[in-house]
């Protein structure tokens, strides 16, 4: 056993993994392999912010004008009421 207060293992003990303290060694045609879904993952992943972003900035301005043509017709809506009511007084 190691006397080192920080370490958590005893020297023979293996990871749960079954890997023990020997690295893991990609063989070529492995790693090649793992290189093309990364490259897939990443082209996915910036694909979805090249198509997220815009449609985000497309939403808010649709949602401020959508805003702005609710407040100009409850405006509109207001004043026409306002004349009706002051025609009906008369």
């Amino acid at each position: 056993m190691n006397d080192n207060p920080t370490r958590i293992m005893r020297d023979d003990d293996r990871s749960p993994r079954g890997g023990g303290h020997e690295p893991h060694h990609y063989e070529p045609p492995e790693q090649r392999r793992h290189l093309k879904w990364l490259i897939g993952i990443m082209v996915a992943v910036i694909a979805g912010l090249v198509i997220a972003i815009p449609a985000m900035a497309f939403y808010a301005w649709f949602r401020r004008s959508a805003a702005r043509q609710v407040a100009h017709l409850e405006c509109a809506c207001s004043d026409l009421l306002t004349a009706i009511l002051t025609q009906r007084v008369k």
